[in-house]
This record gives C-alpha cells, structure tokens and sequence, in this order.
C-alpha cells in the first residue's frame, strides 16, 4: 500500500492537494493497521495528557490559556542588519499580546531562523509553537520553492516534527500546508 502510494504522489506533476490527500490516506491506513503514534494521535489518548511542543519545551495543551492560531512573529529571512530591530520589534508586539491576555501563538510561518525565534521566546512571556510545511511557491525561498518530490516534502516536515527544527532540537508543533487556488 505505501509502496502505492509513493509511485502515486512522487511524480513532478502532482499538486500540492494530491500531496495532501495522499497524506491523509496515509495517515488512514497507518491507523487502520493499528499504528497509533504519540505524534499522530496524541489528543485521542485522554484530556490533558496531550502535549505540544513550544520553542520553550512541551506543555500540556490544558495550560497553552488563550491561544491565537495563526500568527507570523517575524517571515522569512530576516538580514543581518534587521534582526536586533526586528526581535525588537517582535517583543513589543508579544508584550501587547501578554497585556491583552493571550498565552500562546501559533506560528505559522513555516521557513523561519529558528533560533531567532528561540531568542525572541526566551524573553517573551508567550508561549510560541512554531510550524513546519509548506506556503506558495511564490512566497518562500528559493531552496523550499524548487522542492518538487512530495516525499521531500513530507521528510522535512516529519523530521521538524519529531526531531526537531535545523538541528536545534526544538519541534515544531502544527503543520502548515498552503497552496494556490486551483486544483
């Protein structure tokens, strides 16, 4: 079956929606067999035993409090002479954030300097989980746009996932898939 399933999504000519069905027929079958990871289904295993991973370390998703979902700290490359300004800049906006009661972005910018982030996090009193995936072709770096093999793509997010994100050990805690608005 994943043998399949690799031939089926490999090719250069699938889009990013056949990449992702094909992921969630994976997912499907692994459960289908029993394969009931901590990674895949760690919500199902009862409330408040579930854990997400944060630039800080995991925390039990019963203590993440007020959440935003969908937030970009800083995106993409950030230049040499920017970063001071720019974690600067990010820490004002997490400190309104904290004012306002809020205790935990989701970051879902998916190309990032991790361990800017890591820096920003350590001063911040937000919790922040980062993200892994993909965005449009357009819209990220030229090393992530030229990725064509969607078992490449799905290599780096299970590594960020579980391993953790540009060697630092840090996982990210979601998954980001985006794509144009065609097929």
């Amino acid at each position: 079956m994943l043998t399949g399933l690799q031939s089926q999504y490999s090719s250069k000519s699938s889009t990013r929606r056949h990449f992702v069905g094909g992921c969630l027929t994976t997912l499907g079958y692994l459960y289908a067999q029993g394969w009931k990871t901590d990674l895949l289904f760690a919500a199902a295993a009862g409330a408040g035993k579930s854990m997400v991973p944060t630039l800080k370390g995991a925390v039990a998703t019963n203590k993440l409090g007020r959440t935003l979902m969908h937030e970009h700290i800083l995106f993409g490359d950030i230049p040499e002479d920017l970063r001071s300004a720019s974690v600067d800049f990010a820490m004002k906006m997490l400190a309104v954030a904290s004012r306002s009661g809020i205790d935990t972005i989701i970051d879902l910018t998916p190309f990032r300097d991790i361990r800017l982030y890591r820096k920003i996090a350590a001063r911040s009193k937000v919790k922040i989980v980062a993200s892994t995936g993909f965005y449009l072709r357009n819209r990220v770096p030229t090393w992530m746009a030229e990725i064509d093999d969607e078992w490449q793509m799905e290599e780096r997010m299970r590594r960020e996932v579980t391993e953790g994100i540009d060697g630092t050990g840090i996982r990210a805690g979601i998954i980001k898939v985006a794509a144009g608005n065609t097929p």
